[in-house]
């Protein structure tokens, strides 16, 4: 006899589980088409666009040249083919702010580096009405986000990504207000940024994207496309150009290398960036420090050695300053390495290296820490100052020294000519080239044999002369200060007097501060600029005094105007002026 009860009860779980099938797959299915419907709200592919509503405009902004100019576009395209980008052209495309000749050299730059023609930003023309055709036998993608388009100097180098690439491209996207929801696309020829094991670390670290777009990627091919391997990218919205106010270095491609020419708030746009990197690759986010001193010695394995790192280790511990060596392995993407220095560098008082790209590591380091920069026999470290010029900016004490005992350097003749290698060369050449004594001659980048010859030497270091000439015993007795120059803009000058005294046969000039700075916290030395116009076309000054008053030889007039300014740091307030009279 059928138990029914038992029956009853197989059948509801039969058609639970079937009713749960449905359920789970339904789910399944809406989970997809929500992830489908979320990438095609940032990618869009198509065959075709509305030529009549898609029409690009442009506005570019900056009265300099194509270094300073920047452009913003809104339905601009990339069309990989002719490797050029398209300006869709209709009746209600907009161009503003354009060079009256497109191709002198450009529109703009999209690298950091100044007047490098790979870099360079220009479109051609085609007539809206004839866009569906383009579209219909090509790769279309559109890209909704708003998108920076900018492009990679030597992305494979620790020295130039940071400098060149990631820091104005932080700093650019800071300025746009772009925290999240945007898009990059590097138009290059580099290979793709997460092919680069540090870029991809270091990129993921500060950017807001999954990915980063580049011009050399290639579309999968569809059925029915004549040529799968082109295919046009368009932006809804895009931006091109990176802004350079944090670049403090060129390179020496048209006049020897260099710190470049400031703004005026350059100096402390550098230290702000440099403090984002701090937090950004601080582990704790807000880079709390342990109280113990230590330093840091960045290694080289392959080239440009140190040869006796081990006492150079001993002499920095028995003056009261553990130095940790450590190598920057570029390639160690599963262990980190990288991330592993850079963390270790945040919480250090002092960095040395041999001059080379790990030296831009430096810019982690806290305020008032200690940079010191070695450099190999017959290199005059005055003229390669891209780390000094960095440390002026990062509020850092920077030391060099040089190898001055010829016996204590080590040659490669042998090494590739990109390493300083000159065997390839002309006997006499060779001979010209291994005098080391004879001054180096000022060059241009990049492949000058006599500064490569020179600048991968190996190197044995002079620990008593080192240690005398960066002032070692100095270095470890002081304390790390956490001061950093103000950015703090005065105003005028008030309650200005001038009175003449005959007793002191002048006059005598006094002022009160500006009244902002009441609320702030100044950090730096106040001085005041003085000039004295004595109004028939000839003037005295400037002049400069830390008080707020000042005496003035009576210079014969009954009248004249003096102006008065405050300056805090490198900062200037505005002239206030108040007239003399006897």
């Amino acid at each position: 006899m059928v138990n029914i009860f038992s029956f009853s009860s197989m059948h509801l779980t039969r058609e639970n589980a079937v009713i749960h099938f449905f359920v789970v797959s339904l789910a399944a299915i809406l989970t997809i088409k929500l992830l489908d419907l979320a990438i095609r709200s940032e990618y869009q592919t198509n065959h075709q666009i509305d030529g009549q509503t898609f029409q690009t405009s442009i506005w570019c902004f900056g009265k300099g040249n194509h270094n300073e100019r920047k452009c913003r576009a809104i339905n601009i395209c990339y069309e990989s083919n002719h490797d050029q980008f398209l300006f869709i052209n209709g009746p209600s495309s907009i161009q503003s702010g354009l060079p009256s000749d497109l191709y002198s050299p450009c529109i703009a730059t999209l690298s950091s580096v100044r007047d490098h023609n790979q870099y360079y930003f220009n479109y051609v023309t085609i007539d809206h009405r004839f866009l569906s055709n383009l579209t219909a036998n090509i790769n279309f993608t559109l890209i909704t986000k708003p998108t920076l388009i900018f492009g990679r100097f030597k992305p494979d180098n620790l020295m130039h990504s940071l400098h060149d690439d990631i820091i104005p491209l932080l700093w650019t996207l800071l300025g746009l207000g772009w925290y999240k929801d945007y898009t990059l696309f590097a138009f290059d020829s580099w290979p793709a940024y997460d092919t680069i094991s540090f870029n991809r670390i270091i990129y993921r670290k500060l950017f807001a994207v999954n990915e980063i777009l580049d011009k050399t990627s290639q579309q999968p091919s569809q059925a029915g496309v004549k040529n799968p391997l082109s295919r046009l990218i368009c932006f809804k919205e895009a931006w091109f150009g990176l802004d350079k106010e944090t670049v403090w270095y060129q390179y020496g491609f048209r006049s020897p290398q260099g710190p470049v020419n400031y703004t005026g708030s350059s100096g402390s746009s550098i230290f702000k960036v440099s403090e984002i990197l701090r937090k950004k690759f601080s582990r704790d986010g807000k880079h709390k420090c342990p109280k113990k001193v230590y330093g840091i010695l960045l290694s080289r394995l392959v080239n440009r050695k140190l040869l006796n790192q081990r006492e150079i280790v001993n002499q920095f511990s028995s003056s009261g300053i553990p130095l940790i060596p450590m190598t920057v392995d570029l390639n160690a993407d599963k262990s980190n390495s990288l991330l592993t220095v850079i963390n270790k560098v945040i919480c250090a008082q002092l960095l040395i290296g041999v001059h080379g790209s790990g030296l831009i590591l430096s810019i982690f380091l806290p305020t008032g820490s200690h940079l010191i920069e070695l450099f190999p026999y017959g290199i005059e470290p005055d003229l390669y100052t891209p780390y000094k010029t960095l440390a002026s900016n990062r509020n850092l004490i920077y030391h060099s020294w040089v190898n001055s005992n010829i016996s204590h350097t080590i040659t490669h003749p042998e090494y590739p000519a990109y390493l300083g290698g000159i065997e390839h060369l002309p006997k006499p050449e060779q001979s010209r080239i291994k005098q080391l004594g004879r001054k180096l001659d000022v060059h241009l980048c990049c492949n000058d044999p006599n500064w490569l010859f020179r600048i991968y030497q190996d190197t044995k270091v002079d620990i008593d002369d080192f240690s005398e000439k960066i002032g070692l015993d100095q270095i470890a007795a002081k304390k790390i200060s956490s001061h950093h120059n103000s950015d703090l803009s005065p105003g005028p000058v008030m309650n200005s007097n001038c009175s003449y005294s005959d007793e002191n046969n002048g006059f005598m000039i006094t002022w009160e501060d500006p009244w902002n700075l009441n609320y702030n916290r100044i950090t730096n030395q106040i001085s005041y600029e003085i000039l004295v116009d004595n109004k028939d076309g000839t003037s005295l000054g400037p002049l400069f005094t830390s008080s707020n008053l000042f005496h003035l030889s009576h210079p014969g007039r009954k009248d004249f105007l003096v102006w008065i300014r405050c300056q805090i740091g490198k900062r200037r307030g505005p002239f206030h002026y108040i007239l003399c009279v006897k």
